[in-house]
């Protein structure tokens, strides 16, 4: 009745107890649907199974196999019991004995009681503590049960959302580009430069619109594309500055790079071990449009 008062529906064992091996079956679907199991240990051992192990023993074995929270009370001086509540036979008390040292020495929950009234006492406080320290889904309507369909839709969901928390992980934080140069704004370059084969290097520059450059070199980023943009910057500064041989700082490149992450032009991908850039949707829309004729 304590236990009924506390929302809890108890499931005693007194009702069906094990005589064979059929029943214990059935004893065992009932602990699997249990939240938490209760051992109360007093003055007899049971009814022992072909195995020599009481029903009572084997149920408590299965319990704590479970994983599930197990609550055991054991009363503290068998002697106190009467004669009618012990077990005649000095097989089943060395039994009961030996089971009772397993119980107390398990490393579980286990607490003495002497009387019945001390044993409910105990029995309501332990199972309250258990409650609120391992929180089990406790009994269910039907009527309120998930179905298959919401389960499925919620593992999905599940799924999903560590999928997003993995791919968001990987995402670099967004840069504010307020402020930044941007496609139409000039980039300069300082480098040395060749006019006539023969003749000695001279410090030159240019400036060129980061549109015009990502016009030129767009096309190597349709696909993946390895870091080695130098030569291809390279032939740039040389078709604007009418050089035969130039040189430079390959920094131009990183730089001329790192603006277009930023600018979300394109992006940075490791396939195979190789690192490279790719134009993003944005970046391929905005180099199709510098390359087509106008009418």
């Amino acid at each position: 009745m304590a236990m009924l008062g506390m929302d809890c529906i108890p499931s005693g064992m007194e009702f069906f107890p094990a005589s064979d091996e059929e029943t214990f079956d059935f004893i065992k679907t009932i602990i699997d649907e249990s939240d938490y199991y209760i051992l109360i240990l007093a003055g007899r051992y049971g009814s022992v199974s072909p195995d020599g192990i009481s029903y009572t023993e084997k149920e408590y074995d299965y319990a704590v196999s479970t994983g599930k929270p197990v609550l055991s009370f054991v009363i503290k001086d068998i002697s106190q019991l009467t004669v009618s509540r012990l077990d005649n036979d000095p097989a089943l008390r060395a039994k009961l004995q030996e089971f009772r040292e397993k119980v107390l020495n398990a490393g579980r929950l286990a607490k003495f009681w002497t009387n019945g009234d001390q044993l409910a006492s105990e029995v309501i406080l332990t199972l309250t503590h258990a409650i609120k320290r391992y929180p089990q889904p406790g009994w269910i309507r039907g009527d309120n049960a998930a179905s298959e369909e919401i389960l499925l839709t919620i593992n999905k969901l599940r799924e999903e959302n560590e999928r997003l928390k993995i791919t968001s992980s990987s995402v670099p934080p967004k840069i504010p580009t307020e402020g930044l140069a941007g496609l139409e704004d000039d980039f300069t370059i300082d480098f040395s430069g060749q006019r006539y084969a023969g003749y000695d290097y001279k410090p030159m520059s240019i400036s060129v619109k980061f549109g015009d450059i990502l016009k030129r070199l767009g096309h190597r980023y349709r696909s993946f594309h390895p870091i080695n943009s130098k030569n291809d910057l390279e032939s740039l500064i040389l078709e604007i500055s009418s050089c035969v041989n130039i040189r430079f700082d390959y920094r131009y490149v990183r730089e001329i790079i790192a603006q277009f992450e930023i600018l979300g032009i394109i992006e940075f991908k490791d396939i195979d071990g190789k690192s490279g850039y790719v134009l993003t949707e944005v970046g391929l829309k905005e180099y199709l449009s510098r390359i087509a004729v106008k009418a």
